[in-house]
């Protein structure tokens, strides 16, 4: 009885772990099968915690396309700027979840006074190109969208 309840709530607890994608109506077709195996990939599978991930159509600065945010430990979202909803956004995607990888890893955070990567304070004016996050996540795009 002791087994088979100690199976019963591995079970329960995959379930509850599983990654989960939550996204509007508009966001449904980024879900590709790229985007899903750049997940299977890069999150560890239950019964480790992966991350729940909001998608949603929103506006945002026309120079944004989208954006990654942590909404609280192990939730986070991707903004997906709606003037550009029609365009081709795989590579995109992929960029905005390399970010919650480095999150959830707990690499990269946010701060009032910057960003924190891997050890390092950066502040709000560091330079876009040369910030070594956004580096990883453009090479990670650029890998899987060969």
């Amino acid at each position: 009885m002791k087994k088979f309840l100690t199976i019963i709530g591995i079970l329960l607890s995959t379930t509850t772990l599983a990654q989960a994608f939550n996204s509007d109506k508009w966001c449904q077709r980024l879900l590709t099968p790229d985007v899903i195996s750049f997940c299977n990939q890069n999150f560890p599978p239950p019964p480790y915690k992966q991350p729940k991930i909001w998608i949603r159509s929103t506006p945002l600065h026309p120079r944004f396309v989208a954006t990654a945010e942590i909404l609280e430990p192990g939730e986070y979202i991707i903004n997906v700027n709606f003037m550009y909803l029609d365009m081709e956004l795989e590579r995109t995607m992929i960029h905005e979840l390399q970010h919650i990888l480095q999150f959830h890893q707990g690499r990269l955070k946010t701060l009032d006074e910057g960003f924190y990567w891997e050890g390092d304070l950066y502040s709000f004016d560091w330079p876009y190109p040369a910030r070594p996050w956004e580096i990883e996540a453009n090479q990670a795009a650029t890998d899987w969208c060969k």
